[in-house]
């Protein structure tokens, strides 16, 4: 799969930094190695690979994004996080996507929308699953 360059040019870090106020990690310090992309056990299912989507968060893509399967598919299992050798918690950045995309209801994985809500309704209604 041929990947897509993504160009900052003037770049928009508007999107950066509410991701930094979400979530404290500042994907400014992203050097593009691609070591979460090469890590990540969920990368042959992602529409964007992890490096891309830290390089559009600071392009300000954010209707790509949000729109994203990957955001969805993430496992949460932090490998992309602990091969970052700029010790960034990638999987915050994702984390946060998440609930970005549902708070503006674009969330196009419609089955891990219902986990994601069938498990938050158990955790609020029982407080535990």
């Amino acid at each position: 799969m041929k990947q897509r360059v993504i160009s900052l040019n003037d770049g928009d870090f508007t999107l950066a930094e509410e991701i930094y106020d979400r979530s404290g990690v500042d994907v400014r310090q992203c050097m593009q190695c691609g070591k979460c992309t090469a890590g990540c056990p969920m990368d042959f299912a992602y529409d964007l690979g992890v490096s891309q989507i830290m390089r559009m968060v600071l392009s300000g893509n954010r209707e790509e994004l949000l729109n994203s399967r990957s955001i969805w598919l993430c496992a949460s299992c932090h490998t992309c996080s602990v091969r970052c050798p700029a010790l960034l918690e990638v999987s915050e950045v994702l984390e946060v996507l998440r609930h970005m995309a549902r708070k503006e209801g674009t969330v196009n994985v419609r089955p891990v929308k219902r986990f994601a809500d069938s498990f938050l309704e158990c955790l609020a209604k029982y407080g535990r699953i």
